[in-house]
């Protein structure tokens, strides 16, 4: 499906407005280094109902953030940019297309928005605690210091 954003919008690499609905959270972490949240839309179409990617992994930037806390199922619009990248090892790198630098995210299914930090350690914690995974496998806890700022907002 990702062929579509190389055959139809690579070529102009323009800004352009997309929906999708939101997966789920998770992470990954770079080697030796703290784990990086992320966010998972899918059904990600254009402004003419295009299919561009049945899913697609996004850095859990501010501007996710700023939505508030996304039920499975919750659609959002947003403007994003197309670019090409190589995923895979080193011995078989493959081009892949993605969509970058998600902006204007307006959640479109509901109304009542559930705010979430702002920082990035208690966003990681946040995305931890949502994937029940255990704090011992970090150095440090941040989902205790999530749950600490959840108390705080109550």
């Amino acid at each position: 499906m990702r062929k579509n954003l190389k055959n139809k919008l690579l070529k102009d690499n323009k800004v352009k407005k997309y929906k999708a609905v939101f997966d789920r959270v998770g992470y990954f972490t770079h080697k030796d280094a703290m784990p990086s949240p992320t966010i998972c839309l899918k059904n990600i179409v254009d402004e003419s109902y295009n299919i561009i990617a049945d899913h697609m992994w996004f850095r859990y930037s501010i501007n996710f953030r700023k939505v508030g806390e996304l039920e499975k199922g919750d659609q959002l619009t947003f403007t994003a940019q197309t670019r090409s990248y190589y995923k895979g090892q080193a011995h078989s790198k493959k081009e892949d297309y993605k969509l970058t630098e998600p902006k204007n995210l307006r959640l479109i299914s509901r109304q009542q928005l559930k705010p979430l930090p702002h920082t990035k350690r208690l966003i990681l914690g946040y995305v931890l605690n949502k994937n029940n995974v255990n704090s011992e496998i970090f150095s440090e806890d941040y989902v205790s210091e999530y749950l600490e700022w959840l108390k705080s907002r109550i």
